[in-house]
């Protein structure tokens, strides 16, 4: 835990970090809100609530995810592929709003869990596409200490 603290001080934006940080949160809150409000509204108006909470919800994601990322500041030069960070915009939107109109048109517990499987796994597209889109020249190694703890 040291050394993940270390290293967001170290090699972070700590701005851009707070930045992403009060995004994911505020982003997380009107998501909530769209989603309260088209549960509401009867089905043939609440599709159009459901559009824009998917719209919002992957914009907030991905917005947060860049943000994260351009937080990182590694001593190397680093460079995006446009078409796959833009890609990475269209999964998360079209994901969300997937997911969202399965749970929420649907109502029933197994469309609830398909919807939000759905809305993950686009949350999970975005993220390794973006990340595939980051090109940083140099070496890149991994400390697997910071995913697997050695007994």
């Amino acid at each position: 835990m040291i050394k993940v603290a270390h290293t967001i001080h170290t090699d972070h934006d700590l701005g851009l970090v707070i930045l992403a940080a009060f995004l994911c949160a505020f982003g997380s809150w009107v998501v909530s809100r769209l989603y309260q409000h088209a549960l509401e509204r009867p089905n043939n108006q609440a599709i159009v609530w459901y559009g824009m909470t998917g719209i919002t919800a992957g914009i907030a994601i991905w917005c947060t995810h860049f943000i994260a990322i351009l937080a990182y500041q590694p001593s190397a030069p680093v460079r995006f592929d446009l078409s796959l960070t833009f890609d990475s915009l269209v999964m998360a939107i079209l994901g969300a709003i997937l997911g969202i109109m399965i749970a929420g048109m649907i109502k029933t517990r197994i469309a609830i869990v398909i919807g939000g499987a759905i809305f993950g796994l686009a949350v999970v597209a975005m993220h390794y596409t973006g990340m595939i889109a980051y090109r940083v020249q140099g070496a890149v190694s991994w400390d697997t200490t910071y995913l697997v703890r050695p007994e």
